[in-house]
């Protein structure tokens, strides 16, 4: 009976062809899933709050090309994720700044790897109202001007957007005014301040206009058709000139350089212009000839032409004298 029994188990366990398919199976599918993980990479993102929605779109495409790759997106106001990335509370591959001086900041304290700081969009300041009729950019001041109206604004001590929405109202010499009848309201970031006039809280605002222009259907339903928005002349704030960078302490500089890469793909600029922004692309628009550095071989041939200049005309002065002082014939008189 017993050695009946001991035959019985054995079979049960090595004999049922069953239940060694059940048991291969799971060890393949066990094997197959650590082996996707350990294949699998993660790229850490912060990114202005403005360039948001943006990002993601751009990281479903990257995703199209590198499969294998997971991006967490953690977005806030400039300044304010630079320093949580100085004082080490925040461990990210890339950083998206909305503007270059934070990534100038981190590249200063030698927190990011050489070379890495790039251009990737130029941003656009927009009037976000609540008149179904236009408002032309000429009218933004009087309408400010004659109507009870809280603006919100980012943060201008740590949000680029906000900082460049005060120098507009400097230049209608309407922000002291505004300021002393508490009529700003300052949000966190770009994306809170749109989040204000859009609730409520404001009636108006500057905000990024690629929070207005070029989404997603998702977003623009949060907009009633009765609210409008007016793009702010760029003559009225200083270049919005958003940059990145890709932080030494990556354990993905080369899936980040990838994606820094990939960010200044002519289809991504496509993209990031479709949004509301200006591409990398438009040079001739923020990089004007009249303003850009002069190189070392520039600098050689206006230093080369000088003298060459200097030394005909000491040489026609020296000429001119013997005549005066000797009477000596002028060998330039027939030039």
């Amino acid at each position: 009976m017993l050695h009946n029994g001991l035959l019985a188990a054995r079979y049960f366990v090595f004999g049922s062809s069953m239940f060694t398919s059940k048991i291969c199976t799971f060890f393949f599918v066990a094997l197959l899933m650590f082996s996707l993980q350990l294949s699998a990479s993660e790229l850490k993102v912060a990114v202005a709050a403005n360039f948001h929605h943006t990002l993601e779109a751009l990281a479903e495409n990257f995703k199209k090309v590198h499969p294998d790759t997971d991006i967490e997106i953690i977005s806030g106001a400039s300044s304010s994720l630079a320093s949580d990335i100085l004082a080490g509370k925040l461990d990210v591959d890339l950083f998206l700044s909305a503007s270059k001086e934070a990534p100038k900041r981190l590249e200063k304290e030698s927190t990011v790897i050489e070379g890495s700081r790039k251009t990737y969009a130029y941003g656009k300041l927009a009037f976000w109202h609540q008149e179904k009729d236009a408002v032309s950019p000429e009218q933004i001041d009087a309408y400010l001007a004659n109507n009870n109206h809280t603006v919100a604004i980012a943060d201008p001590e740590t949000a680029p957007y906000g900082n460049r929405a005060v120098e507009v109202l400097k230049s209608f010499n309407l922000y002291q005014r505004l300021s002393d009848q508490n009529r700003i309201q300052e949000e966190d970031h770009v994306h809170d301040a749109w989040e204000s006039v859009k609730g409520g809280n404001a009636t108006v605002g500057f905000v990024a206009l690629s929070l207005l222009e070029g989404l997603s259907d998702e977003v623009h339903s949060h907009i009633s058709s009765d609210v409008g928005f007016t793009a702010v002349p760029s003559n009225l704030y200083s270049p919005l000139e958003q940059q990145l960078v890709i932080l030494r302490d990556t354990k993905e500089q080369t899936l980040s350089e990838a994606f820094s890469d990939f960010l200044l793909s002519d289809e991504s600029q496509n993209l990031i212009a479709n949004h509301g922004y200006d591409s990398v692309s438009d040079t001739k628009r923020h990089s004007p000839k009249s303003h850009q550095s002069l190189g070392t071989d520039e600098i050689t041939g206006i230093v080369a032409v000088s003298v060459l200049v200097f030394m005909a005309a000491v040489a026609v002065s020296a000429s001119y004298i013997r005549v005066r002082l000797f009477g000596e014939s002028n060998p330039y008189a027939e030039l």
